[in-house]
């Protein structure tokens, strides 16, 4: 029962619960309807809202769209309007800019044609005067011939010719009065001196002379007039005029003259004031002495006095007068009377007068000659005197004439060959390297002349020595000496196989002269010694071809140990150096072939070793450069304020003597340097121009005699004698070399140790500078050290410090290779150092030590410069004005100028190739020319552009313009083939209606009114006019019309085709290579002298290198590009190249 009311009761929950539910979900359900119907009206209503909302937005947005669209009309328009107005304002301006410049342009033609208008009457206006003043100058000219003609026979001429005039004495016949003259001197002296000149100078191409006789007019001007008004015409050609004057029986002869293009005349007087009757008096006294001879010889075969006076004649009479004379004078000299003179008046015949005109004509051919050499030798110094070759001509010609004795002859040879060496020493300047080969060839020429002249050919020869010697950096009076070591050092230093020419031309000139008695043997020693020693190294075969020599001779110098010599810095060391062979390329592929380059541009030059010598760049090293500034100031001017005694000491064969002699430029050649172990044995000294006395002192380290001569100048104890020998020194022998030059023998005398070290002898000869010369090839051995520490322990003792200056002497071989190693340099400046730190410990000064070749000069500057810092303030004087920046200056200088000689010398000679010959097996003359004048020029100044090229890739884009600039394309005309149709024409007769009007005469009757006559006509006032009616003809036109021929009518029709040339066009068919010329000149120029002025902290960029030199070469030469074209032109190659080195040289030094 419970059960059945538990389950009743639960059932009844269930009911009430699903009842709940049913209601719930009931209730649920109606809300749920109720808020989806709330929900749908309110959508309802905003779906509404939102529509009407929309509509309104539409309405306003269509509203403003319709206002904006207005606006944007109203805009557009206003913008049309700007446009149309700035485009009608613009036509405005347009038409108004176009009528002003209308109007302008009309002003310009205006004013040009009033300009035209204005020139043209000027310029008619200057001819007008130009005519007036040539016809007035015909008028009053004093030659016969218009200067045009003359001008236009001397332009038409390859070589210029000289144009002789002669103003005669006399005329034979005078064109302005008519009045003949009985005198023949015009006609003498024309012919005399067209025969001369038919010996050498008629015809020449190199020395053409045209003589114009019979030219002047006597009474029209003279003197400087004459050749003021001749200037004034001729002045573009040269001129020689002969001007004679007899006034009051005294002859004057002068010359005036000018060359191509001189501003004015010159005029020389060569006669003055000789009196011409005692010339022809002497011509009539020496032919009656001639006939003296002649009269013995008849008398004494039996002839009577009659018949040889009727023989004799005027000669006879001149005879008799000759022995009055004679008796006169004897008369008076017998009272005492001396310098009265006695002249009798001797009787003058027509061959007197012959004489004298070829007396004179004789002064006429010399000087035609020595201004035809002189014109011409000036064009070009290739040109050998020519008059010296005629003179033996005139000699022979003459001999027979009595006033031309060898007095005469004498003189005037001598006169004109001075003038021939006044004109070379004027080229030396100039032509420094190649003036001896110029000279030689004047002395050669005057060589061929009797034996009586040839003195003057070895004066000349010995010129042209001593011109040799110079170029090659030796005295010019030098007599070498081939027992001396240092004299066949130099021989082998300047002769080389190029000289060979040279040497040969002294040989047979000694040759040529070696009888004549004239000729003192002393004169021909410098010569001889020259000679002697070129066949001694000849037969030794020791003589090396300049072309071939290496580059890389010169030792390369670095500091081996920089930390034990504090006072001598890496860059000074390197600042020692000559030119060290490093390459200026990038490898050392590129630098083999660099030196490759420059082997092939010295192989053009074999020929000239001047040049050969300028093309080694070890040359034109700087340090090398300053080392002969230094020496050249040794030797020539003034510097230390007192004099300063420079000891040179050291082991034998170390090179002191070497060094003097290089310091001297060689003039004490007795100090002699044999080579052997003891060489020295005096003490030898030199007192040089700028005040050093240079003391030679016999080696130390040698044997004991030697060296304590050597201790005992120096003041040090002796060495003590072993072996029972007694070298201790008291004495020696100071030899003096100063005047050795003039006097050959050195000034000696010997003097005791005691008086050499007394204190008032070494207040005077005291040791100033101490230079210690070390070979470091030799090293230095227990002898040296012990010697060394004795000098620097005395130098302690006496001054407290050290005035020692150590000089590592760097030998080299006879190829130029070092004889010394890197360890042997780093030992010597080791044991150096050791010992002056035992001798001067804690000092804080280290050791002086520098570095030096003593054949070539190295270091020079470097000995200066340490002698001054040691020296005190008062006996420095000058000598500090050449060292720092001004010796550097000065180095600078003339390294320029030698390396631009040799760039003249590059360039005149290639501009004389074609431009494609070849220059080496890789490359054309002008790469390879270009290429080696980069390399060339990179190694004399250590520079190098930075794009990594070698050296034909830098050049090769400028080579290229240079070839195509000078390379012209060789064509053909070939002719342009078309076929063409051709036509003929047809003639037509064309007919047609021609009308015509013809006039025709009729008769035609008219009433004609006339008027009466009667008495003041009275008879018309009374009665009137008269009709009348008369017949008159008329004129009428009558037209006819013809049908007839009006015209011809052409038609053209075709007549078929043919082939037919219409033009041509140029087709190349090879190229022609043209001289370098100037275009190569310029490229070279432009290379060398860029690298020049390139900073030495920039290495630059080539085209900025070669736009530098450019610029120079414009400035310095760009005007000179037609002259040197005309010289390539008009010349052969070896005459271009000599004039074209002239031309650069005025230029660019």
């Amino acid at each position: 029962m419970v059960s059945s009311g538990n389950n009743a009761w639960s059932a009844s929950e269930n009911r009430k619960s699903s009842e709940s539910i049913s209601r719930l979900n009931r209730d649920s359900s109606e809300e749920i309807a109720r808020l989806s119907r709330k929900h749908s009206a309110e959508l309802q209503y905003n779906q509404l809202k939102f529509s009407v909302l929309q509509q309104r937005e539409n309405q306003e947005f269509q509203r403003e769209l319709a206002e904006l669209n207005h606006e944007r009309a109203k805009e557009i328009e206003a913008f049309r309007a700007q446009v149309n107005f700035a485009i009608n304002q613009k036509n405005l301006d347009f038409q108004k800019w176009r009528f002003e410049q209308e109007k302008k342009i009309q002003y310009d033609i205006l004013q040009l044609q009033q300009d035209f208008q204005r020139d043209l009457t000027q310029i008619q206006h200057q001819n007008a005067l130009i005519q007036m003043r040539e016809r007035l100058r015909e008028d009053k000219s004093p030659i016969h011939n218009p200067a045009f003609d003359i001008l236009e026979n001397s332009f038409a001429h390859r070589v210029m010719p000289l144009q002789v005039l002669i103003s005669p004495p006399q005329l034979n016949y005078d064109p302005k009065t008519g009045k003949p003259y009985i005198s023949g001197v015009e006609d003498t002296l024309a012919e005399e001196i067209h025969q001369f000149l038919g010996q050498g100078y008629a015809g020449n191409q190199k020395w053409p002379v045209q003589f114009l006789n019979g030219n002047w007019i006597s009474n029209s001007q003279g003197g400087n007039a004459a050749l003021l008004s001749l200037h004034s015409q001729l002045k573009n050609i040269p001129v020689l005029i002969l001007d004679t004057k007899i006034p009051f029986d005294e002859l004057n002869f002068s010359v005036g003259y000018w060359f191509s293009g001189d501003v004015s005349f010159t005029r020389s007087s060569i006669l003055s004031s000789q009196s011409v009757s005692h010339l022809l008096h002497e011509s009539a006294k020496k032919r009656a002495l001639k006939w003296e001879e002649k009269r013995e010889k008849i008398k004494a075969s039996g002839k009577d006095e009659a018949y040889i006076k009727a023989l004799g004649k005027v000669d006879e009479e001149n005879l008799q007068i000759y022995y009055q004379e004679l008796a006169e004078i004897a008369e008076l000299k017998q009272i005492g009377v001396t310098d009265l003179p006695i002249r009798k008046e001797y009787k003058i015949t027509e061959e007197d007068y012959k004489t004298f005109y070829r007396y004179l004509a004789v002064w006429h051919c010399l000087a035609i000659g020595l201004y035809a050499d002189i014109l011409f030798l000036g064009n070009s110094w290739e040109n050998t005197p020519l008059l010296p070759s005629l003179i033996p001509y005139l000699l022979e010609k003459y001999r027979d004439n009595p006033l031309l004795t060898s007095e005469f002859w004498q003189e005037a040879i001598s006169s004109i060959v001075k003038v021939y060496g006044e004109f070379y020493n004027s080229l030396r300047s100039d032509f420094a390297y190649c003036g001896h080969e110029i000279r030689m060839e004047l002395a050669l020429s005057l060589a061929n002349l009797p034996s009586e002249y040839r003195c003057l050919a070895l004066e000349q020869g010995n010129k042209a020595f001593s011109d040799w010697l110079r170029a090659n950096d030796a005295p010019s009076d030098k007599v070498f000496d081939l027992d001396n070591d240092a004299d066949c050092q130099l021989l082998k230093r300047i002769i080389y196989q190029e000289d060979k020419p040279f040497l040969e031309s002294l040989k047979l000139l000694l040759d040529k002269v070696k009888d004549v008695d004239r000729i003192d043997g002393s004169k021909s020693a410098g010569v001889k010694s020259l000679i002697a020693g070129w066949e001694f190294l000849d037969r030794l075969g020791i003589i090396s071809n300049v072309s071939m020599m290496e580059f890389e001779k010169s030792p390369k110098i670095t500091d081996p140990n920089p930390k034990k010599c504090d006072n001598i810095s890496e860059t000074d060391i390197k600042n020692q150096n000559t030119y060290t062979g490093e390459p200026t390329m990038n490898n050392n592929n590129e630098n083999q072939q660099a030196t490759e380059i420059l082997k092939s541009l010295q192989r053009l030059f074999s020929d000239r070793p001047e040049v050969l010598r300028l093309l080694d760049p070890t040359n034109l090293d700087p340090d090398r450069v300053a080392g002969e500034v230094i020496l050249e100031n040794y030797r020539n001017q003034e510097g230390f304020a007192s004099p300063v005694n420079f000891y040179v000491t050291g082991k034998t064969r170390a090179g002191k003597t070497s060094l003097g002699n290089t310091i001297f430029d060689g003039k004490q050649t007795a100090m002699k340097s044999t080579g052997h172990r003891d060489c020295t044995f005096d003490l030898g000294s030199f007192q040089s121009a700028n005040n050093l006395r240079y003391f030679d002192l016999p080696g130390a380290g040698s044997k004991e005699e030697f060296e304590n001569i050597n201790r005992a100048i120096l003041c040090l104890a002796q060495i003590q004698p072993k072996r029972g020998r007694n070298p201790i020194v008291t004495e020696f022998i100071l030899s003096d070399y100063t005047d050795f030059t003039k006097t050959q023998t050195p000034k000696q005398k010997t003097i005791s140790v005691d008086e050499w070290q007394s204190n008032k002898n070494q207040l005077i000869y005291g040791a100033d500078v101490i230079l210690y010369v070390i070979a470091p090839h030799e090293g230095l051995g227990r002898d040296d050290e012990t010697y060394m520490d004795d000098l620097l322990s005395l130098q302690k003792e006496k001054r407290g410090s050290s005035n020692v200056v150590f000089a590592l002497n760097l030998h080299l071989t006879e190829k130029g290779e070092p004889k010394y190693t890197q360890p042997n340099i780093e030992d010597a400046y080791k044991t150096i150092t050791d010992i002056y730190n035992e001798v001067f410990p804690n000092h804080p000064t280290k050791p002086v030590i520098i570095e030096i070749n003593s054949l070539t000069g190295l270091g020079a500057d470097k000995i200066a410069e340490e002698i001054c810092k040691l020296l005190p303030a008062d006996k420095l004087g000058k000598m500090e004005e050449v060292l720092g920046d001004k010796l550097k200056e000065k180095a600078r200088k003339i390294r320029s100028k030698k390396f631009r000689e040799a760039l003249i010398y590059i360039a005149s000679r290639l501009a004389t190739f074609k431009v494609d010959q070849s220059f080496d097996n890789s490359s054309d003359i002008v790469l390879g020319s270009y290429a080696a004048v980069y390399s060339y020029s990179s190694r004399v100044f250590k520079k190098e552009v930075s794009n990594g090229e070698n050296a034909y890739g830098v050049v090769s884009d400028f080579a290229g313009q240079t070839k195509e600039s000078r390379t012209e394309n060789i064509t053909i005309k070939e002719p342009i083939l078309e076929s063409i149709e051709r036509f003929r024409t047809i003639s037509e007769p064309v007919f047609g209606n021609v009308e015509e009007v013809n006039q025709i005469i009729v008769e035609n009757e008219e009433i004609v009114e006339t008027k009466r006559g009667g008495f003041l006509g009275l008879d018309q006032k009374i009665r009137g006019s008269r009709v009348d009616k008369v017949k008159q003809p008329k004129v009428i036109e009558v037209k006819t019309t013809r049908y007839q021929q009006i015209g011809t009518k052409h038609t053209e029709v075709s007549d078929g085709y043919q082939t037919a040339v219409t033009g041509y066009n140029d087709k190349i068919v090879g190229l022609k290579h043209l001289k370098g010329g100037y275009d190569i000149i310029k490229g070279i120029l432009a290379i060398g002298l860029g690298i020049e002025s390139l900073p030495d902290e920039n290495t630059g960029n080539f085209n900025h290198i070669y736009e530098a030199g450019e610029k120079e070469v414009n400035l310095k030469i760009g005007n000179l590009k037609s002259r040197v074209e005309q010289v390539m032109n008009n010349s052969d190659s070896k005459k271009a190249e000599n004039e074209i080195i002239s031309i650069l040289r005025k230029a660019l030094l």
